[in-house]
């Protein structure tokens, strides 16, 4: 690389983190920038609910004294992976050699065996990277970034140890039905299964019980890492704002939450420049007038199989009253969901996770 190039690792000195958070800027346009600044500002600083979880080592990369590109490395307690995240850089291959050295250096001298990512400090936050379909304008939820990421990563001996689709719904035509979702949903109402949609009074004590049914779905994926119950729900809290209680659905079995099923208004980026007064109208229209959900968690127990397609019934149900699209966002490869209701899909985007072994 031409001229003085270096890596600075920094606490809370204003000018790296005004850098690290409006590096961005400089490589998205606002509706393809996924970054929400005001967390970010929060995770940097150390002032975040989740940062008592992890260590966060956060890293500027200057050339000729300008921003070129920026990465974090996650920490956890017994813990040997380092996780590699908020990476972002110019489209020069030099960069991004170096900047893969440097995480390379500052995760061995941590004491760790490998690096995965991307994943942005934590699972609750975010993870994986995109790897199609770039000129989409991302959903919310979405990962998003330029498209040479990917090949930067492979070309620097990173390995995909996962993979992930979002699968885009057309419209349901007020006559369509899905005769198995269809069955399911009147089997187990039969049985005595109680499919609703909490109330708004309701909502904190929901919260709760879905976070003891995450903790034990979820405890099994890739970097998962179990947060504390009050932490969950404050954490999550952020979405009562944005979400329509129509479109999430509760089963109950003899009075215990048994699976749940999330779906949200697509407020593209909107939901991450909440800081002008503009675009918080613009996001209280989305929500009222929303013909588009991004359908963003599902889980059931186990021990009830089959309610899947029940719960996603009446989601479909939902949507028909709208004549509403939706995207099933983020779903790991290989999990039944991935092939519901196939007939209805119109595309996939795919994403990855990747890992590095250390010397």
């Amino acid at each position: 690389m031409e001229g003085k190039v270096e890596c600075i690792e920094f606490d809370c000195e204003k000018k790296y983190l005004s850098d690290f958070i409006h590096m961005t800027s400089e490589l998205y346009s606002f509706k393809n920038n996924t970054h929400d600044s005001e967390e970010l500002k929060h995770l940097l600083s150390g002032t975040h609910i989740l940062s008592k979880y992890f260590v966060l080592r956060k890293f500027c990369i200057y050339q000729n004294e300008k921003i070129v590109a920026r990465f974090a490395l996650t920490l956890y307690p017994d813990d040997d992976t380092a996780y590699l995240g908020f990476v972002e850089g110019i489209e020069e291959n030099q960069v991004w050699r170096y900047l893969f050295e440097q995480a390379e250096h500052y995760a061995e001298d941590s004491g760790c065996k490998k690096i995965v990512g991307p994943v942005n400090a934590s699972f609750w936050i975010g993870y994986r990277l995109k790897s199609d379909f770039f000129k989409d304008e991302p959903f919310t939820g979405e990962p998003y970034h330029r498209e040479y990421y990917l090949n930067m990563f492979l070309k620097n001996g990173y390995e995909i140890i996962e993979r992930y689709t979002s699968s885009f719904y057309g419209a349901i035509d007020k006559k369509y039905t899905n005769p198995k979702f269809q069955k399911r949903y009147k089997q187990f109402r039969e049985k005595g299964y109680r499919i609703i949609s909490p109330e708004q009074a309701d909502f904190d004590t929901v919260l709760e019980e879905i976070y003891y049914s995450v903790s034990e779905l979820y405890r099994d994926f890739p970097i998962y890492k179990k947060i504390s119950c009050e932490d969950f729900c404050e954490y999550m809290k952020r979405y009562f704002k944005i979400i329509n209680l129509n479109m999430v659905k509760i089963a109950y079995y003899e009075q215990k939450l048994v699976g749940f099923f999330v779906a949200l208004p697509n407020y593209g980026t909107l939901v991450y420049h909440v800081n002008k007064l503009s675009n918080i109208l613009k996001v209280l229209y989305r929500k009222m007038s929303a013909k588009e959900y991004v359908l963003l968690y599902m889980g059931v127990d186990s021990k009830h199989k089959g309610l899947g397609p029940a719960l996603a019934y009446s989601i479909s149900e939902e949507l028909k009253k709208i004549n509403g699209t939706s995207i099933g966002a983020l779903i790991h490869e290989g999990k039944v969901t991935q092939a519901y209701a196939s007939d209805l899909i119109i595309k996939k985007h795919g994403y990855v996770l990747l890992e590095k072994k250390l010397k």
